[in-house]
């Protein structure tokens, strides 16, 4: 008799991943890290545990990376919208929601309502560089291939900035580029991922605050 289908199990076996039902293999892939076979596994709903670190989509670096491509597909979710204007320096909460407000009250493309704005002295050398992330990945016009890159030219001086370790960030970036070359929209890209898993202890801070070291 068959097995159900939770009776699904994932191994992994000459770095190659394989969901299987009866010990048959129905999927394979190329050669993959154990970070794209931990997002693999959570696309597919096939329960897996990690052992040692935290789980690769709850690194705070991921998600801030993440939230840009949030906020550009949805210009009104507040929370990728506020960690994405928090990255930059002299943004806090207070004058993150501040810019927010504008955005609910002016329906017009987000990136003509934060040019308006007038950021902090400390932002201000980065602002244009916001402004135009923003207009770009809010364009229809703009291909889905290269977008995540857009993102990391615009976040790698503030990864460098805000954290240590940013060469094994950076890493992860990478893993992170990987992926969405592999997906066919930003919004199929988004919908694979499960963004905001449960909190586990580990290397990398779930939720950042000012200063972000470890």
């Amino acid at each position: 008799m068959p097995r159900p289908a939770s009776s699904r199990i994932a191994f992994w076996n000459n770095a190659r991943l394989a969901s299987c039902s009866n010990s048959k293999p129905c999927y394979s892939a190329p050669p993959i890290t154990s970070d794209t076979l931990e997002v693999e596994l959570g696309r597919r709903n096939i329960p897996f545990v990690k052992f040692g670190g935290l789980r690769f989509l709850e690194a705070a670096h991921v998600k801030d990376a993440l939230a840009c491509l949030r906020w550009a597909e949805n210009p009104r979710d507040a929370l990728a919208s506020a960690r994405v204007l928090q990255l930059l320096p002299g943004m806090g909460p207070v004058l993150a929601g501040r810019v927010q407000q504008m955005l609910l009250a002016d329906r017009e493309n987000p990136a003509k309502v934060i040019a308006r704005a007038v950021p902090p002295a400390a932002a201000a050398a980065d602002w244009p560089a916001l402004v135009e992330l923003v207009q770009t990945l809010t364009d229809p016009n703009t291909p889905w291939p290269g977008q995540l890159a857009r993102v990391r030219r615009f976040y790698e001086p503030h990864l460098e900035r805000l954290y240590d370790n940013a060469r094994t960030r950076l890493a992860d970036l990478d893993q992170i580029e990987r992926l969405a070359d592999a997906a066919p929209s930003r919004e199929r890209f988004l919908s694979d991922l499960t963004l905001d898993p449960p909190r586990a202890p580990g290397p990398w801070p779930a939720r950042p605050t000012s200063t972000r070291t470890s």
